[in-house]
């Protein structure tokens, strides 16, 4: 029957002993049996045993301090690696000849032993002469993960052999330069997309030209009662954070200057917010700018008057406050009351 390999490769202190370390107490834990082959030189402690170990062959202590040698760390390693490939015979009796042996090996993680050296290529082809299946697990920490420009910056690079004594090969090396300022000039500036309101429907009722769009309400009132599964409320907190930062917003409907409204109000809800310590004093703060203190189109303090036309009447004024915040559940409370419920858990959940 075959063995089985796995060399256990990655960049320094990315966890590999600990890895060799974690499979051989759950593979303890199946009752099967696994090896670990240790094959850094420059190894100082891990915790788990070992059926063969480099540094029984050569350390790299020992060839740094070698006065014949005067090798440093790097140097010494890259001796010892290439020493190991001389002597594989060593590692051959090590492991010996039993079938369906599970090892796993825990390789150096110094890159130049990968990138330069055929060390690592010529242990896969004496494994597989040895009818080992192999197959190589590369770890990295999980911080790269999370922070993906630790791995996309790598595909950005590029090694060009550069001679400067030869006058082809400086031309090369300035074209990949121009080419590289030149990057993506032909291609068009993406603008930032506006959200617009998907709740305009023919004939709704509008005052001034702003319109009285659905709410999810028990109460009857001059809004609508709810005829889609969204309401403007919430239409206008889901695109609350990308509209907010659009100053010349285009407007293409009468639905679009109530999504307006709302973002203005979303927005002095948020000020007003941030100044409170508790959730009472919040629906404090909220019922005050609902009823007394929001302006709305044609008042003196609304930023925008200029886009919207104002109340043609006394009534009208009157109902616009309360057309587009009364959001009740189950309790009679004015709306705005309502709204800081909802614009605490999408922006501020830790704030009250």
């Amino acid at each position: 029957m075959p063995r089985y390999a796995q060399l256990v490769m990655g960049p320094a202190g990315s966890g590999k002993s600990t890895y060799c370390s974690t499979l051989v107490q759950h593979c303890e834990v199946l009752n099967r049996s696994v090896q670990v082959v240790n094959l850094d030189p420059a190894a100082e402690y891990f915790n788990y045993p070992v059926m063969a170990d480099i540094r029984e062959l050569i350390q790299v202590d020992d060839v740094m301090e070698d006065d014949s040698l005067r090798f440093g760390p790097n140097g010494g390693l890259v001796f010892c690696m290439e020493y190991f490939a001389n002597n594989f015979d060593w590692l051959e009796d090590c492991l010996g000849h039993e079938e369906d042996d599970y090892i796993l090996f825990d390789c150096p993680g110094q890159i130049e032993l990968y990138t330069h050296l055929p060390v690592m290529k010529h242990l896969v082809e004496q494994l597989q002469q040895w009818e080992f299946r192999v197959c190589g697990v590369f770890l990295v920490d999980s911080q790269f993960m999370v922070e993906s420009f630790k791995i996309d910056d790598y595909s950005m690079v590029r090694f060009l052999p550069f001679d400067r004594t030869d006058e082809e090969g400086i031309n090369i090396v300035l074209q990949h330069i121009d080419f590289a300022i030149q990057y993506g000039e032909d291609l068009e500036v993406k603008e930032p997309r506006a959200y617009h309101s998907s709740l305009m429907e023919p004939d709704v009722k509008q005052i001034g030209n702003m319109a009285l769009l659905p709410l999810k309400t028990q109460f009857k009132g001059p809004a609508p009662r709810e005829t889609k599964e969204n309401d403007i409320i919430e239409e206008g907190i889901y695109y609350f954070k990308a509209n907010v930062f659009f100053k010349n917003y285009e407007i293409k409907n009468e639905a679009d200057r109530t999504l307006i409204y709302v973002t203005l109000y979303i927005t002095e809800c948020l000020k007003k917010l941030q100044k409170c310590s508790s959730r009472n004093q919040g629906e404090k703060e909220m019922y005050t700018l609902g009823i007394t203190n929001f302006p709305i189109p044609g008042e003196p303090g609304f930023p925008l008057n200029a886009m919207y036309a104002k109340p043609s009447n006394k009534q009208e004024e009157e109902v616009l406050p309360l057309s587009f915040f009364v959001k009740v559940t189950n309790m009679p409370k004015i709306g705005c009351v309502q709204l800081v419920i909802i614009v605490e858990f999408h922006f501020m959940p830790d704030k009250l």
